[in-house]
């Protein structure tokens, strides 16, 4: 099986609340408003501490002090 494409649907929203994004403080529903959220776009991120590019989630080095997440005692901190 082959998977479902995703289909485009503006009038549901990136996030499917039934808000068009242009007009949704939320684009994509995680809580965080689109003003201040990093990743507007991408519920599993909101915050970028180091401005690599990379959310902090997905990143091995939040604090972008140089030592991996898993060495780091603390790497939300430079």
């Amino acid at each position: 099986m082959y998977p479902t494409p995703t289909v485009a649907r503006p009038h549901l929203g990136l996030d499917g609340d039934g808000t068009p994004d242009a007009n949704d403080d939320d684009i994509d529903g995680d809580g965080i408003p689109n003003s201040e959220d990093a990743f507007p776009e991408d519920s599993g991120e909101d915050a970028d501490l180091d401005g690599d590019g990379v959310g902090d989630n997905a990143d091995d080095d939040a604090d972008g002090d140089g030592i991996p997440a898993s060495e780091d005692q603390d790497d939300f901190d430079a």
